[in-house]
C-alpha cells in the first residue's frame, strides 16, 4: 500500500475556500503565499501558455484566483512570482502592479523567467523596478548565496527584504549569518562537520514524522549530501 502523502498546498488552499475563515485563528501570525512562479508545465497550461500537447488550454486569469483567498481569510495573502514566461514576455511589472491591486500584502519576485529555470543570472535591475512601482512590501530572490550578496542584493534593488532558496539547502545557518550582516554584527561561522551531521539527522526524524518513512528516507538520500 502506497504511504498516505500530507495534504497538498493546492488542496489545502481548496479546503479553505469551502471553509472560509474558519480554517485559521486571526489572532495568530499565519499568512498565506500563493506562488504563482511554479516551472512545472501545468504553469503554462493554468495560466495561458501554449503548452505541448495542449494547445487549447482554457487560460485562468491570476487576479480572479487571487481576490477570492483575500477576501475569505483575515490573514495576510502574499504573491510570489517570476518576470515572466521567456524573455520574450517579461511582464512582472504589470503582473505585480495587478497583484497589489488585487490585495496581496507583500510580494516576492525570482529574477529568473519560467524557461530560465534556475540557469543564468537573476535580473537584480528588474525587481527594482518592481520595488519602485509598488507600495506593499517587495521581496527580492534569486542569487543570493551568502552574507555578501544578500547585502549587495538589498543595496542593487532596495527590496524591503530578501529570499534565500537553493542556498539553504544544507545550510540552515545562512539564515543566521544574513541576519547579522544586515544588522551590521560580525558574521558566524559555520558549523563544524559532526555539529552539521546533527542536524542533518534531526532534519531526517521531523521528515519521517511528518511524511512517513519511504518520502522521509527518499529525500534523506539527496539531502544528507548537502550537509557535507
Amino acid at each position: 500500500k502506497a504511504p498516505e502523502l500530507p495534504e497538498s498546498p493546492e488542496d489545502a488552499l481548496e479546503r479553505m475556500l469551502m471553509e472560509g475563515t474558519s480554517s485559521f485563528d486571526p489572532d495568530s501570525d499565519a499568512t498565506i503565499k500563493v506562488d504563482l512562479s511554479a516551472i512545472k508545465k501545468a504553469a503554462a497550461q493554468r495560466y495561458g501558455y501554449e503548452a505541448e500537447g495542449e494547445p487549447d488550454a482554457v487560460p485562468v486569469e491570476p487576479t480572479e484566483e487571487l481576490v477570492p483567498v483575500v477576501k475569505a481569510v483575515e490573514v495576510p495573502v502574499t504573491v510570489k512570482c517570476r518576470l515572466g514566461w521567456d524573455k520574450g514576455s517579461i511582464n512582472v511589472l504589470d503582473f505585480t502592479k495587478r497583484m497589489e491591486d488585487a490585495g496581496a500584502s507583500m510580494i516576492a519576485v525570482h529574477g529568473r523567467t519560467r524557461s530560465m529555470l534556475y540557469s543564468g543570472v537573476a535580473d537584480w535591475d528588474t525587481i527594482g523596478k518592481v520595488k519602485q512601482q509598488l507600495s506593499v512590501p517587495v521581496i527580492a530572490n534569486g542569487d543570493i548565496v551568502s552574507p555578501e550578496t544578500a547585502l549587495r542584493c538589498l543595496k542593487w534593488t532596495g527590496a524591503d527584504g530578501i529570499m534565500i532558496g537553493r542556498a539553504t539547502f544544507g545550510d540552515p545557518w545562512i539564515f543566521s549569518q544574513c541576519s547579522a550582516a544586515m544588522a551590521g554584527n560580525e558574521i558566524p561561522e559555520r558549523p563544524c562537520l559532526a555539529d552539521r551531521v546533527d542536524v542533518a539527522l534531526r532534519q531526517f526524524e521531523l521528515a519521517l514524522e511528518d511524511k512517513g518513512v519511504h518520502i522521509a528516507c527518499l529525500e534523506a538520500r539527496k539531502h544528507f549530501a548537502w550537509y557535507l
